[in-house]
């Protein structure tokens, strides 16, 4: 290995002299990163030692530490870009613009260093010459992963235009290793014609079952397909043989499809889809899109995330490959409007998810309020029982990758209020009024007496209503004031009892017996009470608890 990993510092060990240790960024990709900016921190705890920064896929311009004068310099002799001393941490700057091809790189605060990048797209950058003296940290890509619409696959052979090319002897490409493999057009299809021992194609890390699927032509021998994982183990899938079989692992058991065996035709293309199942090691294989085989196992089932598909030994054309599984779907949110609305009002406020699934969190002021996991269904919170005030409402969803937010102001307003007076006994031309303060938007308002509009108007909050009480004959009144604004009403009703001399009784018609008017007991007959030029007629219970509210007696 040629580095190590020192987990109580925090940062990679150089292992030994003459080596190489490359970090590259699978999301890099010309299409959505011409260019792009990383930094890394290093340190060196030896005199002696030397190390070399390229780019990815440069075989000169490069910057080289030396251990004896201490200085950055280019091409192992050129410009001085910094001078950095033994046992002391220091940041250098790559800055790589793949449309320009070129590059730059700085070290702390000195000025950038201009190189020339070859037109091979770059993913990353490699130390050579990392020996045990050399320690790094903190490399950091300042970027984001770019948005996809999911019809970009995990892994596809001819993806981008700068990743292959069609000249013979190309080595260690970016998706492929494990010595030279020409990469060339057969029968129109591109391909890699595996012309080493093994043949590591890489593929973004997997745990759910994926179909990979790609075109093949067997030239020679047995040609074993199988994975990598991230551990540094592998397991075989199946393999071609020179009987023209499938078979199962690298074994002598030959595939079943439709109960009978699996077979091929050497130099002649066929279309496979694979079906692996990382968890269980389960797979299937079809051919030219015909039955799916009967399930059979790998020769071992991973211990750890997919990392890399192999194909090892004889002689084959692979080409087309790409997976059932995309590379992301960014997850959505929609945006609702900020909403207004009034205290009780039934409203609540809902967020509708697409594209991937993962959990949601919702935050009412930075407190959260919902949470859970989170699919297609809209993601809703009822807001009737809010007091009123504006809140700021947060919905956040993430797929364990990108993180989505979105924010909605709700403001709620208060209905109308009136206080409410107690109610009021006078005496007949007594200066009284009945007074009411409102609270709220400010709007119309209405006064009824006994059910019959007296006084209407524009209210404002704090500015009382009124209405004078002198010129009321003596009786029992009922006022009931509502006001109006743009959220709603409110109401109050004051009960005014006028009080006056005791009426006078028709002589003519039967007055109740004081034991009558004393218990309030029913009394058959009808009579009439003149009060001034008014005369009304009363069942003998009304008229006798009318007048005791005056206290008076016949």
């Amino acid at each position: 290995m040629t580095a190590a990993w020192d987990a109580v510092n925090g940062y990679f060990v150089g292992q030994d002299a003459d080596l190489n240790l490359t970090f590259l960024n699978k999301w890099l990709n010309p299409t959505d990163y011409p260019t792009w900016e990383m930094s890394f921190e290093i340190e060196r705890t030896s005199v002696g030692a030397i190390v070399k920064f390229y780019l990815e896929y440069q075989t000169s311009y490069y910057t080289s530490w030396h251990g004896n004068n201490n200085w950055f310099n280019s091409e192992d002799g050129g410009t001085v870009i910094k001078t950095v001393g033994i046992n002391t941490w220091c940041t250098v700057h790559v800055r790589y613009s793949h449309t320009d091809s070129k590059y730059w790189i700085s070290v702390d605060d000195s000025s950038e260093q201009e190189y020339t990048a070859n037109a091979k797209y770059a993913q990353g950058i490699r130390w050579s010459d990392l020996e045990k003296e050399c320690r790094i940290k903190n490399v950091v890509w300042d970027m984001d992963r770019p948005s996809n619409d999911g019809s970009t696959y995990l892994m596809k052979f001819d993806g981008f235009p700068d990743e292959w090319n069609t000249d013979a002897g190309t080595d260690d490409y970016h998706m492929v290793s494990g010595g030279s493999h020409d990469v060339k057009t057969e029968n129109d299809i591109k391909c890699i014609l595996k012309d080493a021992t093994f043949m590591r194609i890489q593929t973004w890390n997997f745990t759910n079952k994926t179909v990979f699927s790609f075109k093949v032509k067997h030239d020679n021998g047995d040609v074993n397909f199988g994975f990598y994982y991230g551990s540094g183990s592998f397991t075989y899938g199946f393999s071609m043989d020179n009987n023209g079989k499938f078979e199962i692992s690298n074994g002598t058991d030959v595939v079943q499809i439709d109960s009978a065996d699996a077979e091929f035709t050497t130099a002649t293309w066929y279309d496979i889809d694979w079906e692996y199942a990382p968890t269980t090691g389960k797979q299937r294989i079809r051919i030219d899109g015909g039955s799916w085989s009967a399930e059979f196992d790998a020769s071992a089932v991973p211990d750890d995330e997919i990392v890399a598909m192999f194909v090892y030994n004889g002689d084959a054309y692979i080409g087309n490959i790409i997976t059932d599984e995309v590379a992301w779907v960014t997850p959505a949110l929609t945006s609702p409007a900020n909403i207004s609305m009034t205290e009780g009002d039934a409203e609540s406020v809902s967020w509708t998810p697409s594209g991937d699934t993962g959990t949601y969190t919702i935050k009412q002021d930075s407190v959260t309020k919902a949470s859970g996991s989170y699919t297609t269904a809209a993601l809703t919170y009822d807001l009737s029982s809010l007091d009123s005030a504006v809140y700021s409402f947060v919905c956040t969803i993430t797929d364990g990758v990108d993180i989505i937010t979105d924010t909605v102001s709700v403001t709620v307003n208060a209905l109308p209020t009136l206080n409410a007076p107690i109610d009021i006994e006078i005496d007949q031309g007594d200066e009284e009024d009945i007074s009411w303060t409102p609270t709220g938007a400010g709007g119309s308002y209405s006064l009824e007496q006994d059910e019959v509009e007296v006084d209407t108007g524009v209210w404002t909050t704090g500015n009382a209503i009124t209405y004078d009480l002198s010129s009321l004959a003596v009786d029992i009144y009922s006022f009931k004031l509502t006001i109006t604004d743009a959220n709603g009403s409110a109401n109050d009703t004051v009960q005014v009892t006028v009080s006056g001399d005791a009426p006078v009784v028709d002589d003519t018609v039967d007055k109740p017996s004081s034991a009558a008017a004393e218990t309030g007991s029913q009394e058959t007959n009808t009579y009439k009470i003149q009060r001034g030029l008014n005369v009304l007629t009363h069942e003998p219970d009304n008229v006798i608890k009318k007048y005791q509210r005056f206290r008076k007696q016949w």
